[in-house]
């Protein structure tokens, strides 16, 4: 970490980030990445152990959680959940050559924008997201429409809902925070001790 950059605003975090100066990681010996398409196996080895970390999102995710926090007997076992909320592009495709709602008139264009401006939000995060969503505020849409901006030069697309992942982690990883974006894997490690005797469980 170089100094006057900041990474982090967790004191917790920025002191691992002190403590892993000069240390080339990771320290465990040998790293092994699972690729578990299906949500079910990857929560069910999770649940036994196996995993590490694993991010679910929606029905799967309510498995874990109970009104979008950790169940008691997964928070007894030390489990942690990180909740991150991330833009979802939900599209409405309407018939351009319908009598009613085609054409390219301002008012077909305005009837349509109606129409799919007129699903309701709350019904789509219960339906569609196990209720792990949350409407899109200004403060999401403003973040959104920035980050567009980076990435492309132009996306006329306003998200309304922004779905919630919920990052799953082991008592014995270390150093796991959301925070770190991309390169969170470069401060983690895993205390191999601990691990063991929760397997042996």
């Amino acid at each position: 970490m170089k100094p006057g950059i900041r990474f982090t605003d967790d004191p917790a975090l920025a002191a691992r980030y002190r403590d892993l100066r000069g240390k080339t990681l990771p320290q465990i010996g040998r790293i092994e990445i699972a690729v578990i398409e299906e949500d079910v196996t990857r929560l069910l080895e999770f649940d036994l152990g196996r995993l590490d970390y694993v991010p679910l999102r929606g029905e799967i995710a309510n498995r874990l959680l109970s009104d979008r926090r950790l169940k008691p007997e997964y928070a007894s076992r030390g489990i942690g959940c990180f909740e991150l909320a991330e833009p979802y592009l939900f599209c409405v495709y309407l018939n351009l050559a319908d009598p009613v709602i085609g054409g390219m008139t301002n008012e077909r264009v305005a009837l349509r924008g109606a129409i799919a401006a007129a699903f309701d939000v709350d019904t789509r995060v219960k339906g569609f997201f196990a209720g792990l969503a949350i409407p899109a505020g200004p403060r999401q849409v403003a973040a959104s429409r920035r980050m567009s901006e980076i990435a492309r030069t132009y996306v006329p697309l306003i998200p309304t809902v922004f779905r919630l992942e919920n990052d799953f982690v082991q008592p014995w990883l270390q150093g796991f925070s959301p925070q770190t974006l991309q390169t969170y894997w470069k401060s983690m490690d895993i205390d191999l001790a601990r691990r063991e005797k929760a397997q042996e469980r």
